[in-house]
């Protein structure tokens, strides 16, 4: 066998397909009994591989009954087309499996124990950015392994709802955490390294949450602590006259629950409970 055709079945012909192609590619046009007598291919079985060389895009049939051949270059081409584009729905397939996977691992946390052990699990994977929203006591136990992690050139966002800890000085301080603590009925936690995400409210008692390597979670914490952060960072920029304008005039309940963020003499409570938290009088 010459190195043509062994060529042409690497490019996915058969033995019998990469000789016809051959004999054409030599001869040019051609009808299927010459093509049958230039190959030794049996002539009952020569038109069903002309078909199928047709199909493939790699014959062309004439008014005159004959075949001609695709030039060698245009078929390398439309072969890799092929190939390019079977990879792309490959991969495509591929990154679904794999979601599909990411969102059937969820893991229900019910103590401290368990959601500080899912919280160090994140800090260990090597991503390139972290976002934590979390109370002191928290940030407090996680710092090492956020230290860490920033040592090690991870990007880390991080909330602290509450006076920053010592040990992580450098979380923005929100200025609500009394009235989330007592809306959500314990101390806030939350979570992101792409594409894992936990959420948690941590007590006393009865710790409870969720982790999981789940897109759609992970993406969620990394957005409402990006946003916040934006606006803790922009609001010192604004004059006090800005500020008091954007009180005045900002009513709606977005606004008034990201402001409460960063004024601490404005109300967060009155409008979480019924809409966005559950109806809670006390921690």
């Amino acid at each position: 066998m010459n190195e043509l055709l062994i060529q042409l079945q690497t490019l996915g012909l058969t033995e019998n397909e990469a000789r016809i192609y051959e004999a054409f590619l030599c001869h040019g046009a051609l009808n299927g009994y010459e093509v049958a007598k230039k190959t030794s291919i049996a002539r009952g079985n020569i038109y069903a591989y002309l078909s199928r060389l047709v199909d493939k895009g790699v014959l062309r049939s004439t008014s005159d009954e004959k075949y001609v051949p695709v030039p060698l270059n245009v078929f390398v081409q439309q072969q890799q087309c092929t190939i390019k584009k079977a990879g792309e729905q490959a991969q495509l397939a591929l990154e679904q499996l794999h979601q599909k996977g990411e969102e059937a691992q969820v893991l229900s946390l019910i103590d401290i124990d368990q959601v500080l052990e899912k919280c160090r699990f994140i800090l260990s994977i090597p991503v390139p950015s972290l976002f934590i929203a979390a109370f002191p006591q928290e940030l407090e136990s996680l710092a090492p392994l956020l230290h860490e992690r920033h040592r090690q050139d991870c990007h880390i966002e991080a909330i602290c709802f509450g006076k920053a800890p010592e040990s992580f000085p450098d979380a923005m301080e929100h200025a609500s955490s009394d009235q989330i603590e007592q809306a959500q009925g314990g101390r806030l936690l939350m979570l992101s390294g792409f594409p894992h995400g936990l959420i948690a409210v941590v007590k006393p008692q009865g710790s409870t949450g969720i982790w999981a390597w789940n897109r759609y979670l992970s993406s969620m914490v990394g957005l409402y602590v990006s946003h916040e952060l934006f606006i803790m960072r922009m609001w010192p920029l604004l004059s006090s006259r800005q500020q008091a304008r954007l009180k005045e005039e900002l009513k709606d309940l977005s606004s008034c629950i990201a402001m409460a963020g960063v004024d601490p003499s404005l109300p967060l409570h009155p409008y979480l409970p019924g809409r966005i938290t559950p109806q809670v009088t006390s921690v």
